[in-house]
């Protein structure tokens, strides 16, 4: 598992591997598209994929046309988010609270680091975007980290790739009680798509994404999410084929 190229471009030039093999796993694109967090709106056509299994929800459709499939991503606007209190918007998602594999939610060390993060929030979404600020601001990218690692081993190291990003913010929501689940897909950069992991967490009406990688509130429309849930359902999704497959542009919105 690795990490988007513009990220990768800044860390220390010591694993070229790792770098190689985010060109392999990367897609690319007919048009360049610069300054890719900042899409609010991206609309992609993809030809020589199959995306039935792809899911459609708040932040982006999936359809079938003639020439393949489109992606068209949409992020909610954050700025249009009611929350609710942790406890309120909790119901009905309750299955994304508890721990899993790799997720150590109850773990009294991520318990009381989640308590302590989240102990000035007034409703579960500031809760949940000061557990992705803490994680943005705590964790140093390093992408010669291979395999799955479990939230401990994330939190003690403070260093790892966007899975270990992922997987410390996933636990420490859920250990506050907020409903949130893994999302695996792909980062449009410039000239390109990039393996890449992050969150989504329920807001009491709907999932936003949470991206712990970059620390913007505002959920960017780079992201091609491929598959959801938890490290099961994540570790199962298999990247495109870059030799056969074409990313087209259609609509762009900044």
């Amino acid at each position: 598992m690795s990490e988007p190229k513009e990220v990768a471009l800044e860390m220390k030039d010591h694993d070229f591997t790792v770098v190689e093999l985010i060109q392999e796993m990367s897609v690319k694109t007919d048009l360049p598209i610069k300054n890719s967090p900042s899409l609010k709106m991206l609309y992609l056509e993809f030809d020589g994929a199959d995306l039935s299994t792809v899911p459609s929800d708040e932040i982006q459709t999936v359809k079938k046309v003639d020439s393949g499939w489109t992606v068209d991503i949409h992020p909610p606007l954050i700025k249009d988010t009611v929350s609710e209190s942790i406890e309120a918007a909790r119901v009905g998602q309750e299955q994304w609270t508890k721990p899993g594999p790799y997720i150590q939610s109850d773990d009294p060390a991520i318990v009381q680091l989640a308590a302590k993060i989240t102990q000035h929030s007034k409703n579960q979404l500031q809760a949940g975007m000061a557990i992705m600020h803490y994680v943005n601001h705590t964790v140093k990218p390093l992408l010669g980290v291979w395999g799955i690692r479990d939230a401990l081993e994330v939190l003690k190291d403070k260093k790892g790739k966007c899975t270990d990003y992922s997987i410390l913010t996933v636990a420490l929501m859920r250990a506050a009680g907020i409903p949130c689940r893994l999302a695996v897909g792909y980062l449009v950069g410039e000239g390109a798509l990039y393996y890449h992991e992050w969150d989504e967490m329920w807001d009491g009406h709907r999932w936003i994404g949470i991206d712990s990688v970059f620390g913007a509130e505002q959920f960017a429309a780079c992201h091609v999410k491929l598959a959801e849930g938890s490290v099961d359902d994540v570790s199962k999704y298999a990247s495109l084929d870059q030799d056969r497959v074409v990313a087209k542009v259609l609509f762009t919105k900044f």
